[in-house]
């Protein structure tokens, strides 16, 4: 019971939460699937220079144009592992870097597939002239690699990622 001779005490409003904090599950899995990724592209550059380019041995060139191509997809790589490690640290940067790399290693292990493919099933065939097919039949390692950089550049760009990554806690 309260005394109406004595007022209540002050009670200070209330203010309704702030928005909660973003889930960080697909940018983290996004993050570490890109760092990843970029370390296996890194390392994997290191075999570039042991592929063998002699011209008694290729006298197309046909390996000395993988060599560029896994170049360049080093170059992704690199450029995916900046990204990762950016993710991480919550830059919005992180995004374009990782898409970047990204699309490049996706769109660089098809053609790379598809060269190495071609080349394979013509050097198989026994007649002069060179057929150019695709062979559907998809190892099981590009299957992989295909399916990882495709997630990589899903998880990325979902809005959830964007949101986490924009999210700035509050000072206290």
């Amino acid at each position: 019971m309260t005394d109406p001779r004595f007022p209540q005490p002050y009670q200070p409003p209330r203010f309704p939460p702030g928005p909660p904090e973003p889930n960080a599950v697909t940018a983290i899995f996004a993050a570490i699937l890109a760092v990843l990724g970029g370390l296996r592209g890194v390392f994997g550059a290191v075999a570039i220079p042991f592929l063998n380019t002699d011209s008694d041995f290729d006298p197309s060139g046909f390996w000395s144009k993988i060599q560029v191509l896994l170049g360049v997809s080093a170059l992704c790589s690199l450029v995916l592992l900046v990204g990762g490690i950016l993710m991480l640290a919550r830059k919005k940067v992180s995004r374009v870097l990782i898409g970047v790399g990204g699309a490049g290693t996706l769109a660089l292990s098809v053609i790379t597939s598809i060269a190495l493919y071609n080349h394979l099933d013509a050097r198989a065939d026994d007649s002069t002239s060179i057929t150019v097919s695709f062979d559907s039949d998809l190892s099981v390692f590009n299957a992989i690699g295909f399916l990882f950089n495709i997630v990589l550049l899903v998880l990325t760009f979902l809005p959830s990622t964007g949101r986490w990554l924009a999210h700035r806690r509050p000072a206290y």
